[in-house]
């Protein structure tokens, strides 16, 4: 499971941003990507904060992590590449 840091300069970076944006537009501040294969998700923290409660799009397949105070924490991006779309 690798995490990678701000550096969009990794073209891995770019090509899961590419994709997380064919579904939803990321902001432009993020903390971390960290791309689990085993599973195809793509996770985008965006704070330091600590995730109280979650909302989902399961048409889109994202689910939304929010603080106690309504901010987004995270994003969580299912099976980004599609690879368990026909399973």
């Amino acid at each position: 499971m690798a995490v990678i840091e701000l550096n969009r300069t990794t073209s891995k970076t770019g090509e899961l941003l590419k994709l997380a944006n064919e579904r939803i537009k990321i902001p432009s501040k993020y903390i971390t990507l960290n791309y689990q294969a085993d599973v195809d998700l793509l996770f985008i923290k965006f704070t330091n904060g600590i995730s109280t409660y979650s909302k989902d799009d399961m048409n889109k397949g994202i689910i939304y992590n929010y603080d106690k105070n309504d901010e987004i924490v995270s994003i969580e991006i299912l099976d980004l590449y599609d690879i368990f779309a026909e399973v």
